[in-house]
């Protein structure tokens, strides 16, 4: 299976799990370094297709009007621009 298609639904059971914010933010930060270290494409693009992704999931929660699955996508958001270089 692709890793980005590995890492993106372990976020989204994160995203709906009753957990507080920074419980599920610690553990989507591992899930999201595991995934770079086992992708093939270099770190930048690897992050970037995932931006991209959380990107739609954030676009999804806020118009499904879920401001608990809003916030942690947005919360992983903000993890993963800041790996991105340049930040």
């Amino acid at each position: 299976m692709d890793q980005l298609r590995v890492c993106m639904e372990a976020l989204r059971v994160l995203a709906k799990e009753p957990e507080a914010l920074v419980s599920r933010a610690i553990t989507a930060e591992r899930r999201i370094s595991e995934y770079l270290q086992a992708a093939l494409a270099s770190p930048a693009l690897s992050l970037e297709n995932l931006r991209a992704e959380i990107d739609g999931e954030i676009e999804r929660s806020r118009a499904e009007r879920n401001t608990r699955q809003s916030q942690f996508w947005i919360t992983v958001q903000e993890f993963v621009c800041s790996r991105l270089p340049g930040n």
